[in-house]
């Protein structure tokens, strides 16, 4: 039987994974955006997720990628709309441990939405299967489709930081 233990295991590493995503996408943004202050590229980590995903997106759409680094944005943009209500719900929601009928009771994190204040009671009568209800197998999935996308954006990321590392060590030995 599942605890609370095994749940906040499996948050634990949703947050690394999920955090790492937010890492990725701060260095894209970061190289997306040279002309920007420090303070004002370093504003980006204080917004909320949905709002970084909102201003990375602006930043990798101005800056020029190559047709294979587009496709793989794109397709990450899509992830980034598809993960963001599962991320909030997971880290906005509350942990509880509940049984019904003849199921013994399981460790679940429930999101709520703003103004929602029947979330744990629509958990309940659809029997925790409404998508802002995570069991530790839902979780897991969370996870595994955050670290498929930050192996998406790492690709990018590694080859852009390669080719600056390259210019930076072109321009000094110049010097």
């Amino acid at each position: 039987m599942a605890t609370f233990d095994d749940l906040h295991l499996a948050m634990g590493r949703f947050l690394t994974e999920s955090s790492h995503v937010e890492n990725v996408m701060f260095s894209l943004y970061y190289v997306c955006t040279p002309n920007q202050s420090i303070d004002r590229r370093y504003e980006f980590m204080d917004e909320t997720f949905g709002r970084k995903i909102t201003i990375f997106k602006a930043a990798c759409n101005a800056h020029p990628f190559s047709d294979e680094h587009r496709a793989i944005l794109t397709d990450a943009y899509n992830d980034l709309d598809v993960l963001l209500p599962k991320r909030n719900f997971i880290v906005h929601g509350s942990t509880h441990h509940i049984g019904l009928s003849d199921k013994p009771p399981q460790p679940y994190r429930i999101g709520k939405r703003k103004g929602d204040y029947n979330f744990l009671n629509n958990a309940i009568l659809n029997d925790f299967t409404d998508p802002h209800v995570f069991t530790i197998e839902r979780i897991n999935k969370v996870t595994e489709q955050f670290i498929a996308l930050g192996s998406k954006l790492a690709t990018v990321a590694t080859e852009m930081m390669m080719a600056l590392v390259q210019s930076f060590t072109a321009t000094t030995r110049n010097c």
